[in-house]
C-alpha cells in the first residue's frame, strides 16, 4: 500500500512540473512530459479562482506530492 501511495505522489509531482512547465513556457511541454499535463490542462485553466495563479497552483501540487511521497516512504 505504501508504493501504491508513493507512486500517487510521483505522479503528482510530474503533474505539477509539467503544468509549471507549460505555464512558464507558454505553450505545451515535450512529447514524454505531456502524459503528466492533465492536473493542469483539466483543473486549473478550468478553475476561475486560480486564475492568474497556475504557477503557484502547480507549485503546490508539486510539493503535496513530495509531502505524500516522503511521507509514505517515511511510514514504518
Amino acid at each position: 500500500m505504501r508504493k501504491l501511495i508513493a507512486s500517487i505522489g510521483v505522479v503528482a509531482i510530474l503533474e505539477g512540473l509539467t503544468g509549471m512547465l507549460n505555464q512558464v513556457i507558454a505553450g505545451d511541454p515535450v512529447i514524454p512530459l505531456r502524459f503528466f499535463d492533465h492536473f493542469n490542462r483539466i483543473v486549473v485553466e478550468r478553475t476561475a479562482f486560480l486564475d492568474g495563479y497556475e504557477v503557484q497552483a502547480n507549485a503546490a501540487l508539486m510539493m503535496a506530492g513530495a509531502l505524500v511521497s516522503l511521507g509514505a516512504r517515511l511510514k514504518g
